[in-house]
């Protein structure tokens, strides 16, 4: 990843220059850098600016077409995002303490770096104990359609006497840095059904995933490659390194990419969302059904995802729901008043069971992401589709096919129900009133198959 580095040598940078009197260096002024303001390119119009928000969902900046990206001399950094193409516009204040009786409003101000994005000589403007660099565009624009991503995007701050003197006597007084983000074309707007509170503005994640995953790509496949990669090896994290788990609760109700972002936890449709939202930050175009469901054919069923062990114990009930299935699994459950109730199944990490003697859910299950062991009992599962046969699953960063899917990802698939039970056939106190001998209780039961060669599931694609 491309970076430009900076060494903080104190919680402020201070320079200090010798002011030059009668051709000698008499007293010391010192510098450091107050502020540094980043404007929309158009300002105060909002056109090729990206207004972006915390990943907690509240706003980087109050304001609509500007962000102060530095201030209390680099304590405090917040990022800014813009659309290729565009000429950013950046004003600094340094704060200075004079004592060489210099008078600084007859000297010029100058912000370099080194991807040409420098901003040219003015003469600074007094404000206050500041040496103010207004507002100006840079020397050159951000290139058409290429992605750029910085960490720390680095100006150097340096003034002279003359506009026109040699190279060597610009002096430093400061560097600024602050995280830099550039789509690939305008960002469209974000679906309300990823729970967003705005749908024009961009959560930081998606930015820098975005921005710094395709840094310098400049067409649609590259840039698809390049956010895809970012997920391939199972562990994605937000923008400040914290880990971002695919169901690291087994009772994860987050369903959307700023319920994701904001818990660090979600579910299938999630992280589908999440790609899709990146895609669709750094202005990338789909056709119609690139939102893929996979799902079983009513709510009463389910499809268990890899690996799992079966060990047929010949427990299975005679019953209608049993019928056709090979192994049983009982839940752990409560019951009131004869009702019984699932919120002792999921907890700790893994499902808990009464009886599980037919099969094991193993730990060395398909790792999702930042999780060795997620869930693996399902109605439904997300994808991403690329082309006409191409399903990204960023939930556990693999790509399928609607052919592979089920040989590759599903260990068998189950019934998930209520069904009369008879606790001797078992030996577990399936109701909870202290014995094993009742018969017929309703019961929350899982019967399972792991014959899939007949076995169809149902493929829905929607636009996102």
């Amino acid at each position: 990843m491309h970076r430009i580095l900076v060494i903080l040598l104190s919680s402020f940078i201070s320079f200090t220059l010798f002011s030059q009197t009668s051709g000698d260096f008499t007293a010391e002024d010192s510098y450091s850098v107050k502020s540094v303001y980043y404007f929309s390119p158009s300002y105060p119009e909002t056109t090729g600016w990206i207004r972006m928000l915390n990943d907690d969902g509240s706003d980087v900046s109050n304001q609509n077409n500007r962000t102060t990206a530095w201030s209390n001399n680099g304590n405090q950094k917040k990022p800014v995002a813009y659309v290729s193409g565009t000429t950013p516009i950046i004003g600094a204040d340094i704060a200075f303490e004079c004592n060489s009786g210099t008078d600084y409003s007859t000297w010029y101000m100058r912000g370099q770096n080194s991807i040409g994005l420098s901003l040219p000589p003015q003469q600074i403007e007094i404000f206050g104990n500041s040496l103010r660099y207004k507002k100006m565009p840079t020397v050159q624009k951000f290139p058409d359609n290429r992605v750029l991503g910085f960490e720390d995007f680095q100006i150097t701050w340096q003034i002279a006497n003359d506009p026109n003197v040699a190279e060597s006597q610009w002096k430093t007084v400061g560097e600024s840095t602050n995280n830099l983000y550039v789509t690939y074309q305008t960002p469209f707007l974000l679906t309300n059904s990823s729970c967003f509170q705005y749908d024009d503005r961009y959560h930081h994640t998606l930015l820098h995933i975005g921005c710094t995953g395709a840094i310098g790509q400049n067409n649609v496949s590259g840039i698809i490659s390049a956010v895809w990669a970012q997920f391939t090896n199972a562990d994605v994290k937000n923008v400040k390194g914290e880990l971002l788990y695919y169901y690291k609760n087994y009772v994860c109700n987050n369903l959307c990419t700023a319920l994701l972002l904001k818990n660090k936890d979600g579910q299938c449709g999630a992280w589908a969302t999440f790609l899709l939202d990146i895609l669709k930050t750094l202005g990338i175009a789909f056709g119609n059904d690139n939102y893929t469901i996979v799902e079983t054919i009513s709510d009463n069923y389910s499809f268990l995802v890899k690996d799992w062990e079966f060990i047929d114990n010949g427990k299975i009930p005679n019953t209608t729901n049993a019928n056709g299935y090979k192994y049983v699994l009982i839940p752990q459950q409560r019951h009131i008043n004869g009702v019984p109730f699932l919120d002792n199944f999921y907890g700790n990490g893994q499902y808990n069971f009464l009886y599980s003697d037919d099969a094991i859910d193993n730990t060395s299950t398909i790792a999702g992401q930042n999780n060795g062991n997620p869930s693996s009992i399902f109605e439904n599962h997300q994808f991403v589709k690329i082309g006409d046969n191409t399903f990204l699953d960023p939930s556990y960063g693999v790509t399928h096919s609607e052919n592979t899917f089920e040989i590759d990802v599903l260990a068998g698939h189950a019934f998930f129900g209520a069904d009369l039970l008879d606790e001797p056939s078992f030996g577990v106190d399936i109701n909870g009133d202290g014995d094993i001998i009742d018969l017929n209780v309703q019961s929350w039961v899982i019967y399972i198959s792991d014959d899939l060669v007949n076995y169809n599931l149902i493929w829905k694609g929607q636009n996102y």
